[in-house]
């Protein structure tokens, strides 16, 4: 009874290891505690359904705070991030000069549209939230491009 078991896990591993592959860090911790809750709570499930309560209740607690429904939870038993947490903040409205605007893309004063444009893109590759950036980055740059562009 034991090795279909042992064949599924290790199919899982197999695919979630490539799957980890092509992600980015912060995909791959989300995913490691999506996994690592849908296993807790399959074996909270077979723990109830073995009549072991005192340990299936708590594991099924902890499974789905990890797997982020830590607000189905009372607020005592949270175990997932911090749901009150703002998102990172956004650039600031003040109005960027051009100078500055330079000095965010890296290029000198008499830049053309041509390289604003692929500085702009060579910065948004490299710090944008998808890639692993924040977005107040993404957002100076995007505002850097848009000041130049326009003047």
């Amino acid at each position: 009874m034991g090795a279909p078991f042992i064949l599924v896990a290790v199919v899982i591993g197999i695919w979630a290891l490539s799957r980890m592959g092509r992600m980015t860090p912060q995909q791959t911790r989300k995913f490691q505690r999506q996994l690592l809750g849908a296993a807790v709570t399959l074996f909270a499930f077979f723990m109830i359904l073995h009549g072991n309560f005192l340990i299936g209740l708590p594991a099924l607690a902890v499974g789905a705070g990890l797997l982020g429904f830590s607000h189905l939870l009372p607020s005592g038993l949270q175990t997932g991030p911090n749901k009150t947490q703002s998102a990172p903040p956004s650039p600031p409205a003040v109005r960027m000069d051009r100078a500055e605007a330079l000095s965010v893309l890296g290029l000198g004063p008499e830049a053309s549209a041509d390289q604003i444009k692929a500085a702009h893109k060579r910065l948004q590759r490299a710090n944008h939230p998808d890639t692993g950036g924040t977005n107040y980055l993404a957002g100076k740059i995007n505002q850097a491009r848009d000041v130049l562009l326009k003047s």
